[in-house]
């Protein structure tokens, strides 16, 4: 289904891919590499995220990707806030509308940034462990 993230006065495009059977499916976050890239992260014929949602959904698994800010828009971003962290932010934040057991998969930049993403959201990620 088509849904749209809104981070301030940015707005992307975003899938969300329940499985067939989604009461209460967990949903899987995914944050994007580095560059301007799509909510499949596309790179020449593959499409990794995509794969990888398709995937989940049929192990009952629901997931949520958007096209990044630098693909979208052209203006260049400087920070890694700008770039990845605060559409991550909101993404979570999205994610939360849909189930109760949300969780983090960061690819390459994005994995570097999910322990700075998991520590500044103020949803809870399922999986982590709480005091």
């Amino acid at each position: 289904m088509a849904d749209t993230l809104v981070t301030g006065d940015i707005h992307l495009p975003a899938t969300i891919l329940m499985p067939i059977d989604a009461d209460d499916a967990p949903i899987v976050v995914m944050v994007h590499g580095s560059g301007a890239l799509d909510r499949d992260e596309t790179i020449y014929t593959n499409k990794p995220f995509r794969d990888i949602a398709e995937g989940l959904a049929r192990k009952g698994i629901a997931t949520l990707r958007y096209d990044k800010r630098t693909y979208v828009y052209s203006q260049p971003v400087t920070t890694l806030d700008d770039e990845t962290v605060l559409d991550a932010l909101s993404a979570i934040r999205l994610a939360h509308q849909y189930s109760t057991r949300v969780y983090l998969l960061g690819h390459s930049l994005g994995a570097m940034l999910a322990p700075i993403i998991a520590e500044r959201t103020a949803e809870p990620l399922a999986g982590e462990e709480t005091e």
